[in-house]
């Protein structure tokens, strides 16, 4: 049984309402990575989220896209802030993942005003994506990973809606504001609670 999709923002990409958090993939071996994607192909997730810092995982997703990339809406995060490094990562990530473009490249973690300036302004990573779609290494865009496209939701905290009604509360208003912007929300589990990315 597949999994059901939802469009991911204004990417115009279908994305299954699962999509995975490759995260779980930067200490284990190509046999154990081997057996994930077997559970992405029987439920038809089709779009991963990778990231340069997420350790071995860009390498162990490598063999699924060189039989799978059609499949796989490839998303992929740079923690540069300057254009010349942001495009030195950028690089450096097609070329361990054996793609020659990523679907969605995301500014990591920018969540400090200071990053933000440096980013976003002339000679920033922001100058690096433009100049990465020109050459076809980026399909649709960049955008800032958190957060301001897209809300994270701890599992943890969900089990209690049906109990809290102003937690709940607070949940539906995310909702409404992330459906006008077409925003994107998450709910997210340690890796010791089976690792996962969900959006709704």
């Amino acid at each position: 049984m597949s999994i059901g999709t939802q469009l991911f923002g204004r990417t115009g990409h279908m994305s299954t309402r699962t999509i995975f958090g490759a995260a779980s993939l930067s200490h284990v071996t190509q046999e154990e990575a081997d057996r994930t994607l077997e559970v992405l192909l029987h439920f038809g997730v089709n779009h991963i989220d990778v990231a340069a810092s997420y350790g071995d995982a860009e390498l162990r997703i490598a063999p699924w896209l060189a039989q799978y990339r059609s499949q796989f809406y490839v998303a992929t995060k740079t923690d540069a802030r300057t254009a010349r490094e942001a495009t030195e990562e950028l690089h450096r990530s097609l070329e361990r993942m054996g793609i020659d473009y990523v679907d969605l490249w995301q500014l990591h973690n920018l969540v400090d005003p200071i990053d933000w300036d440096v980013a976003l302004s002339p000679g920033g990573a922001i100058d690096a994506a433009i100049e990465a779609k020109k050459q076809g290494m980026l399909k649709t865009s960049m955008r800032c990973s958190q957060p301001a496209s897209s809300v994270m939701l701890p599992c943890r905290r969900l089990s209690p809606l049906h109990t809290n009604r102003g937690w709940a509360a607070s949940i539906h208003a995310i909702r409404g504001t992330s459906h006008w912007r077409t925003s994107r929300i998450s709910t997210w589990r340690c890796t010791g609670c089976s690792s996962g990315q969900v959006s709704s």
